[in-house]
């Protein structure tokens, strides 16, 4: 039993220190590690340094080239009026009249088709002494002070005190829906509206719709009580309409 008990002990020994020698080898000597399969199926000259792993580099221009390839494929749509390269002096802007505006305002479309959805870049010329009173534009607008001085003032109310005075290169964001007014008060100014059509224009007060309408309409239009606001705005919205096809 002794004896027995000793083999036992003496493989039990053996087998450890053999373990021991598999353990200490495979430290010192760690096996290939294995590739992704997707990075294997392609070529060694294609690899870059994955997964912390080494591989040969790939120069930085074949790295672009299917990013490249990738945006030359997306190719984005012309806005309106935006397809081919032109040029627009001053001296070739061609001004009408808005039936939106009095009608000494003038109104010039420069790009795009402001009654429709998509950008649009149109000029205003207001010759001295003119009002334009309060309205609103659905639309967010940048205005650019093209000459003279550009009066503006906010409210429902036009108040001569509250008028804001900006020169020429002065650039104006107002956002949609804001009701604002205008006063040619030192001479005449052009401004150029930049926004994202359809346009649009509604006076706060219908009296300022009735003073524009009225010689558009015809001598005291609005002596029936038929002709309400909602038909004098409606009324303005087909003028503008017919008015911006005008000057397109």
């Amino acid at each position: 039993m002794v004896i027995a008990d000793s083999d036992r002990r003496s493989k039990l020994i053996e087998s450890i220190q053999q373990l021991d020698s598999r353990l200490i080898s495979s430290l010192m000597d760690p096996p290939a590690q294995v590739r992704p399969a997707a990075v294997a199926e392609n070529s060694s000259e294609n690899l870059m340094v994955l997964g912390g792993r080494p591989g040969k580099e790939v120069p930085m221009s074949e790295q672009a080239a299917p990013k490249q390839k990738a945006l030359k494929e997306v190719v984005r749509p012309h806005q309106p009026g935006q397809a081919e390269f032109r040029a627009i002096l001053a001296e070739d802007i061609q001004w009408k009249p808005f039936a939106a505006f009095p009608p000494e305002a003038r109104l010039s479309v420069l790009v795009g088709q402001p009654l429709e959805q998509g950008p649009y870049i149109v000029r205003v010329k207001v010759p001295h002494g003119v009002k334009l009173m309060p309205h609103r534009h659905p639309e967010d607008r940048i205005y650019t002070v093209i000459s003279g001085v550009f009066y503006i003032g906010f409210g429902d109310e036009f108040d001569a005190e509250k008028l804001l005075a900006y020169p020429p290169g002065a650039v104006i964001i107002l956002p949609g829906n804001t009701s604002h007014f205008h006063w040619a008060k030192s001479g005449e100014y052009i401004t150029q509206v930049t926004a994202i059509g359809p346009l649009g224009l509604e006076y706060v007060n219908s009296k300022a719709i009735r003073g524009i309408l009225q010689p558009k309409l015809g001598p005291s239009p609005f002596s029936t009580p038929k002709r309400s606001s909602s038909f004098l705005r409606h009324t303005l919205i087909w003028c503008c309409s017919e008015a911006i096809l005008h000057c397109s």
